[in-house]
C-alpha cells in the first residue's frame, strides 16, 4: 500500500518569522486561508483559518526572507510532522506544518515594481 504525507495550501502571508536555532536559520510563515459558504439563512460568509508553516530549508528561508511579504499570495507543499513538548509538568501534542516547497503565485500590488529590481 502506497502512503503519503503532504499537504498543500494556497493563501496569504499575514507574517513571516526569520529565527536562529541551534541548526541555523528557520522561517515561520503564516498563511491565511479563506472558505466560502452559506449560513443558516442562506447567505454567503467568509471564513478565514490561519495556518503556522515552518521551513528549516535554507533556499526557502532565503526566499521568505527576501522576496516574500504580507499579503503575498503564495503556494506551499508540507508534510506534517508531529511533535511534543513539556509545558508545566505536562506533555503537550501538536503537529507541525514543514514547507518543503513554496512558490510565490503573485506578489501583493504595491510591492511587485520593488521586488522585481531586488
Amino acid at each position: 500500500m502506497f502512503n503519503r504525507n503532504e499537504v498543500r495550501l494556497l493563501g496569504r502571508v499575514s507574517n513571516v518569522s526569520i529565527k536562529t536555532g541551534s541548526k541555523g536559520k528557520y522561517a515561520i510563515v503564516t498563511v491565511a486561508t479563506n472558505e466560502a459558504y452559506k449560513d443558516k439563512n442562506d447567505e454567503w460568509q467568509q471564513s478565514a483559518t490561519f495556518h503556522r508553516v515552518t521551513t528549516f530549508s535554507k533556499s526557502l528561508v532565503e526566499k521568505l526572507e527576501k522576496k516574500v511579504s504580507v499579503g503575498d499570495l503564495i503556494d506551499v507543499e508540507a508534510r506534517l510532522q508531529n511533535n511534543s513538548r513539556e509545558k508545566d509538568g505536562d506533555t503537550v501534542y501538536y503537529i507541525d506544518i514543514v514547507a518543503t516547497r513554496i512558490g510565490i503565485v503573485a506578489y501583493k500590488a504595491e510591492k511587485t515594481e520593488e521586488r522585481d529590481a531586488a
